[in-house]
């Protein structure tokens, strides 16, 4: 059986897309924490790559933002394609249903703050050290005795 269940924060703020045939589709990345602390003492994260589509990726756009925590279901999918000389093989989760894991003044709240404590782009570190994800954001750890099933 193919079924995936993941909660975590979407990486960046969503963007709508069409296909060719016109139809609706988001890709996103979700940040999914692990129950392990890497050798540097931080909590090890998974970025898993994630794709939603027509009505779906319409709401889905609507109601999430950059480092909203969410829900999705689907199935693991595997898909090809030619760059250039090269195949190229992709895994990814196909979402069939989201929902929002947190309330929209809490999403307002730290968007709010995000664009107060943001550097601008001109104070990023020339040698690259700069870590979106170290922030000052308090990031929600979810146990397993919080899930609903």
């Amino acid at each position: 059986m193919n079924n995936v269940c993941q909660s975590g924060r979407v990486t960046r703020d969503p963007q709508l897309r069409k296909t060719n045939s016109g139809t609706t589709v988001v890709a996103f990345n979700l940040a999914v924490n692990r129950d392990r602390i890497g050798k540097d003492g931080k909590k090890m994260v998974d970025f898993i790559p994630c794709v939603i589509w027509r009505k779906g990726a319409e709401n889905f756009v609507k109601y999430v933002k950059k480092g909203t925590l969410v829900e999705i279901t689907g199935f693991n999918s595997t898909r090809t394609y030619q760059k250039g000389d090269t195949k190229v093989f992709v895994m990814e989760v196909t979402a069939l249903t989201f929902r929002v894991l947190e309330s929209r003044s809490a999403i307002e709240h730290r968007q709010q703050a995000a664009d107060h404590t943001a550097p601008a782009s001109e104070e990023f570190p020339e040698d690259g050290s700069y870590d979106p994800y170290d922030s000052g954001h308090t990031w929600v750890d979810i146990s397993d005795d919080d899930m609903p099933f």
